[in-house]
């Protein structure tokens, strides 16, 4: 496509003029003219998407150099037409600030979303496109139309305008072709009712006039956007002034923070409020004392004051102890009655320096971060730097400074390079910046969001105490002041006028950047308001319109007379105390007569019209604010043409001591209700007792929205009650409460600080507690990931439990069990770990995944450990799944008249039988019922039918898993009705019922099914029976082992394990007996019989050898490999992780009933000759033979270590069935023997002393030997991999004599 751009811009001379198409400042599009003032010039470029606004700008360059461009938000636009290789010819006008542009800001046109996708086309023959800039029609529900003097405009039908198209907020266009309009073409912009589409409104504006622009085929012609006004009041809004460190909420630590802004925008927008107002934010830090708190002394026109920096966004801290700490210290200083200002800002930046130790590296290397710096870079180096010196040197007076004395740019440069020996120190005022910056600039936009406004407020030239003083201790000389004005800036001083303009032009062009709308400079209490004053305010007015902001101001110039022209137009005017020569302005009422002050002053407020002071009766305040009217001025209705575009309520805080935030609230609760009401022209203004969300109650505290919100009838359907964030869907429901939850949510891991907890608790029309599950929607953050997002919920026994749901609209969609502490958190992101394969030196193995993934298999990552032979993709057969299901339970079974309901009931397919428990401690939290099927099958749905005995329930989760260790919740049970759950986790074997809740009663269950659920119908698979799956593709990795060590190899972005060993040491088995006396059942776990052996790697059965009295005695056989868990290294394993170390065994201890008794099993020996090892709590346990609690395969040999005496002994040659450890052929037992002569050192190297020499060192030295005595040592390295030693084989021994 070809652009021509079309301006007239009058330029000095060595001036040119650019175009910056979509941002691209590094490649403007230069212009030439034959006169410097009309400008044209040309740009080919590929075409660009269709119907999808195109942003331009234009700029002044001086030697090749941007000295000035079009400021503001509201760049020039067209939009591209489908048809390709078209002309658009660009005709603009340098565009600044629009007239009146607050009317543009979202408080008065809201916000825009296009209902349909925009449609530009271009005509063969050529087309004119009309570009019209109209704010405020979407409030009084209008469109933008055109009417003309032809056949396609209508022929000023009102019938048959033509409706435009808002491409952006506020900016709309229409394109028609050439060859249907008429020239000269006469026309006006009306605007129509969106509903009806009838004509409301004309323009008001002469009739628009359009000569043929002559256009040749495929020519588009853009003529200028040209500002459209209507007769019609523009909107009527109203706001809130105040300071964000009086905006202390319940989260707060001990002061209102940027979080807290956004709870007061949450206010504002349910009071239909469009503005707030704050006070000066930036950072004030000079002797870190109380005197640093009067918000106008700040030290950087940029750097915020860390005390607003919202603690919660920063993530969980990770050190408990300290995060203990910190709450308590948040709690006590949350309750003061007034801000201890040193206190609390010591203890914020405490924090502030803990978190960044735990995530300033990784904030500092984000993104995200890098472009705030590289934004940022020349104010954030400096302030960082006197920041940092200032705290260094104990004094922001730089005079005093040993060094740095005078700003060298050069000097900073390097003392905040990340090469600097002060880095991390500087680099903290980075991190807590970019914060306070994200955190504003989330505010703002949430502000927009909600339809707010935040106006910022600098007041100039008066009230300048703390600038003034700055300015001396920056050297600045002369006058800084007027001489009976403390606090006024001289005007004629021109270096203190210079430094202040340059002071408010930063703060404008950073909230301008911010998206703000308007800049509050209040102009007040000067002390004389004559041509001087009038010529600074009229420069600082004339910056804010250039950056695209409406200037705001009080009235007291125009009411203490003017000795010039005023202020420019296109002011707004806060009238407070006077509304004469207010002429065209803009004026928003902030009448004093309406002021609530907080005072012990000796002045008679009431006669200045200070009405609500404190000292009045709340219902005379009452029936004072029934009184306010938006066009009443000190009791003086003005002309209805001053038309107030809004109003202000004041609240002046001129004794902080006088009252606290609440008492503050308390007193002005029913004023600001009645005001608000009259501010929107409403006479419904109720002064009742009736609670608001958002609003203040009785004693002055904030009815926080997210307490509680009642709505549904109550009577059976299903209904929602809902809040900001948490949703409940279920039936009977009629009222909810979820606060967020504070406590520490244990096991999630999420991504930090992204984790929403509530303690959500839903009720019925009677008030009662609702049971049951039902739907639950969380709202998302909008920061968040949400494909990475899952929902948690807190049983009673406090585990946490993950649950399955989906993603819709931005809400996170699942069944809630039950109802107690839940929420959602964004899974942190975390390496996929496959399975280990264990590998003989010199043989293959394989790793076999599912799909064919034979192009995403990566290389191992230690060739020398083992190698990848071969990948290929290979087609299984279909599987036939033979199964047989049996059931089991925790709780064991109740036998009545020699009947026992046993677990098999739960899979007969009759809901008469069932399972009874046969516990006396009641339903116990963690027990279960099961079935096992034998081999993991697929299925749809699982189903849990109770039985008709309802204090025989429980409530329960419903738990599947294919290899009995990993475990999917699938759903909860109430224990009330039938329930039907869907099987997500794919091919299962176990089926688990496992209760929630404590019961102090036995527990019935009728069945646990499993099958297919299809049109609300549920079929039962048989308990035996055989599965046919489809034949699979997989693929096979054969890796071969090369030598001992582990490694990885990464296939389908899992990771898996490697782990090869020597053949020498897969030879390597070491039995180990156990016995357990007094029983003829095997333990619990193990199997149901002798002959039914479960746990692989076990052979074991009756020991007729050796009974006890006659007694039974279990005995198994354990074969240890020297290759299993950690056996092969230096510290060994504990047995108890590779055997069982509790279980259930019975006895019959003379009676037919067997008894029930727990053994702790890995209290056993390989030494024969204590052949009873049990601690079955009998008395006949006494001999437990020869204790030992870990085991290694080291130095080629096995040894065990008693926890009695901690040594290591070997364990010696061993049998497989009879164990003759520790005897030499005398048949003595020498096990642990040294029988070298003592005091000399043993050249077998048992008990040998170990020096461990770490890092890359060579070399060390043996200290503290004996002289004349003969040592051996011998040497051998290892290398860490995963956390683990592995060693090498010694060395052979060498022997020294000390002399």
């Amino acid at each position: 496509m070809k652009l021509t751009f079309r301006i007239e811009y009058r330029t000095a001379w060595g001036e040119e003029l650019g175009v910056i198409l979509d941002g691209n400042n590094s490649e403007p599009i230069i212009l030439r003219t034959p006169n410097g003032e009309h400008w044209e010039g040309e740009a080919e470029m590929p075409d660009l998407p269709a119907c999808v606004p195109v942003s331009y700008r234009y700029g002044v360059y001086r030697d090749g150099q941007c000295i000035r461009r079009e400021s503001g938000t509201m760049a020039h636009l067209f939009c591209p037409g489908k048809k390709k290789n078209c002309h658009y010819i660009l005709n603009d006008f340098w565009k600044d600030l629009p007239a009146e542009s607050y009317l543009y800001s979202s408080a008065f046109s809201g916000d825009y979303q296009s209902e349909a996708a925009i449609k530009v086309t271009a005509s063969a023959d050529g087309s004119i496109t009309f570009r019209a800039l109209c704010p405020c029609l979407h409030h009084k529900r209008q469109v933008l139309a055109i009417s003309g003097d032809c056949p396609a405009l209508g022929n000023w039908d009102i019938q048959k305008t033509v409706l435009m198209e808002e491409i952006q907020p506020n900016e709309w266009t229409i394109t028609l072709n050439v060859s249907t309009l008429e020239f000269p073409l006469s026309y006006k912009f009306v605007a129509c009712n969106a509903d009806s589409k009838q004509v409301e409104e004309w323009e008001n504006h002469d009739n628009r006039m359009l000569n043929n622009p002559e256009l040749k085929k495929g020519e588009i012609y853009l003529t200028p956007e040209t500002e459209v006004h209507f007769t019609s009041s523009a909107r009527k809004v109203a706001g809130t002034a105040i300071p964000v460190f009086s905006l202390r909420s319940e989260k707060s630590f001990g002061v209102g923070d940027f979080g807290d802004l956004k709870k007061l925008i949450d206010w504002a927008a349910k009071t239909h409020q469009q503005a707030v107002q704050i006070l000066p934010i930036n950072d004030t830090t000079i002797t870190h004392t109380w005197m640093d708190s009067y918000p106008y002394n700040s030290i950087s026109i940029y750097a915020f004051h860390p005390m607003y920096i919202d603690l919660n966004q920063l993530g969980k801290m990770k050190d408990k102890e300290a995060l203990a700490v910190f709450e308590a210290r948040r709690q006590e200083l949350n309750a003061l009655p007034q801000i201890d200002y040193e206190a609390v800002n010591n203890a914020k930046r405490s924090y502030l320096k803990v978190m960044f130790q735990q995530t300033g590296r990784k904030v500092l290397a984000s993104a995200e971060f890098k472009k705030f710096f590289e934004e940022n870079e020349h104010w954030l180096l400096p302030y960082a730097a006197f920041s940092y010196l200032r705290d260094l040197y104990g004094t922001p007076d730089f005079s005093q400074w040993p060094e740095h004395t005078e700003y060298k740019a050069e000097e900073i440069a390097a003392l905040c390079a990340p090469d600097s020996s002060c880095y991390e120190e500087i680099a903290f005022y980075y991190y807590t910046q970019y914060h306070l910056h994200i955190q504003l600039l989330d505010a703002g936009n949430y502000a927009r969001e909600k339809g707010i406004e935040i106006v910022p407020m600098l007041n100039t030239p008066g009230h300048m105490h703390a600038v003034l003083a700055a300015m001396s201790k920056l050297g600045i000389s002369g006058n800084l002041q007027v001489s009976d004005k403390p606090g006024c800036l001289n005007l004629s001083n021109t270096e203190a006028v210079a430094f202040t303009k340059a002071l408010v032009e930063k703060y404008v062009d950073y909230f301008a950047r911010q998206g703000c709308k308007f800049f509050n400079f209040a102009m007040d209490e000067y002390s004389s308001f004559d041509t001087s004053f009038f010529t600074y305010a009229n420069y600082l007015i004339a910056y804010a319109n250039t950056n695209r902001i409406t200037p705001r101001v009080f009235n007291d110039a125009l009411s203490h007379g003017i000795t010039n022209n005023g202020f420019i137009e296109g002011t707004q005017v806060c009238c407070w105390d006077s509304i004469q020569n207010t002429g065209s302005y803009s004026v928003i009422n902030t009448s004093h007569d309406f002021y609530y002050v907080s005072t012990n002053e000796n002045w008679n407020l009431y006669s200045e019209g200070y009405t609500f002071v404190g000292e009045y009766a709340e219902a005379t305040w009452i029936e004072h604010a029934k009184k306010f009217d938006n066009n009443v001025f000190l009791y003086k209705k003005v002309s209805s043409k001053i038309n107030p575009v809004g109003s202000m309520f004041c609240i002046w805080c001129n004794t902080p001591g006088k009252n606290n935030e609440t008492e503050i609230a308390q007193q002005i609760r029913m004023i600001l209700r009645v005001i608000g009401a009259r501010m929107q022209n409403k006479n419904d203004y109720s002064a009742s007792d009736v609670l608001v969300e958002g609003g203040f109650k009785a004693d002055g505290t904030i009815n926080v929205p997210t307490n509680t919100t009642t709505v549904g009838n109550g009577n059976g359907n299903a209904t929602t009650a809902e809040n900001d964030t948490v949703r409940v869907t279920g039936p009977n429901l009629a009222a909810l409460t979820a606060p967020e939850h504070t406590g520490e949510i244990a096991g999630i891991k999420a991504v930090e600080g992204r984790i929403m907890a509530y303690d959500v608790t839903p009720s019925t029309p009677d008030n009662n507690k609702y049971t049951g599950e039902a739907e639950v929607r969380i709202k998302i953050p909008a920061e968040w990931d949400s494909s990475k997002v899952n929902a948690f919920i807190v049983g009673n026994d406090s585990t946490v439990n993950d649950i399955t749901g989906k993603t819709e609209d931005g809400w996170y969609v699942f069944t809630a069990p039950h109802f107690s502490v839940m929420g959602i958190y964004e899974k942190a992101a975390t390496t996929e770990v496959g399975r280990t394969i264990e590998i003989v030196a010199g043989q293959t193995g394989v790793i076999t995944v599912p799909g064919d993934v034979t192009n995403n298999v990566g290389e191992i990552k230690d060739g020398t450990v083992a190698t990848k032979e071969k990948v290929e993709k290979v087609q299984q057969p279909d599987e036939k799944i033979n199964y047989s299901a049996t059931a089991s339970a925790s709780l064991g079974e109740y036998t009545e008249n020699r009947y026992t309901y046993s677990a098999s009931n739960l899979i007969d397919g009759d809901e008469s039988t069932y399972y009874w428990s046969n516990s006396n401690e009641g339903q116990k939290i963690g027990e279960y019922a099961q079935v096992d099927l034998g081999a993991a099958i697929p299925f749809d749905a699982v189903r849990i039918i109770p039985t008709n005995h309802n204090d025989a329930k429980c409530t329960a989760y419903v738990k599947v898993s294919a290899d009995g260790s990993n475990w999917t919740t699938i759903g909860s049970y109430d224990g009330t009705e039938t329930t039907v759950l869907s099987n997500t986790a794919g091919n299962v074997r176990y089926i688990r019922v496992e209760i929630t809740a404590y019961k102090q009663t036995w527990w019935q269950l009728a069945e646990i099914q499993w099958g297919s659920y299809a049109n609300g119908k549920f079929t039962r698979m048989a308990a035996s029976g055989s599965v046919t799956t489809e034949g699979k593709t997989e693929t096979q990795v054969t890796i071969k082992g090369i030598a001992g060590g582990e490694t990885t190899i990464k296939i389908d972005g899992k990771t898996y394990t490697i782990k090869v060993v020597d053949a020498t040491l897969a030879e390597q088995v070491l039995p180990i007996n156990l016995w357990i006396t007094n029983t003829g059942v095997v333990p619990d776990g193990w199997g149901t019989s002798y002959g039914n052996v479960t746990r692989e790697g076990f052979t074991y059965g009756l020991d007729t050898e050796h009974t006890n009295n006659g007694w039974e005695t279990f005995r198994a056989i354990y074969e240890l490999k020297a290759t299993e868990g950690s056996i092969h290294s230096e510290q060994g394993v504990k047995l108890s992780e590779l055997i069982p170390n509790k279980g259930k065994a019975y006895g019959y201890r003379g009676s037919n009933t067997p008894e029930e008794y727990n053994v702790d099993i890995w209290k056993c020996s390989y030494n024969a000759s204590a052949e009873r090892q049990s601690t079955d709590g009998w008395t006949n346990s006494s001999n437990k033979g020869t204790e030992f609690e870990y085991i290694r395969y080291w130095d080629n040999k096995w040894e065990y270590c008693s926890a009695k005496t901690g040594e290591w002994t070997e364990v010696g040659e061993v049998g497989a069935g009879k164990d003759d450890s520790g005897k030499d052929n005398s048949g003595k037992d020498n096990s642990g023997k040294d029988d070298s002569d003592k005091g000399n050192q043993n050249s077998s190297m048992k008990k040998a002393k170990t020096l461990t020499v770490k890092g890359s060192a060579t070399r060390a030295t043996l200290k503290k030997l004996v002289s004349k005595k003969k040592y051996y040592v011998r040497i051998r390295t290892y290398k860490v991999v995963s956390g683990k030693k592995y060693y090498s084989k010694w060395s052979s021994k060498k022997s020294v004599k000390i002399r």
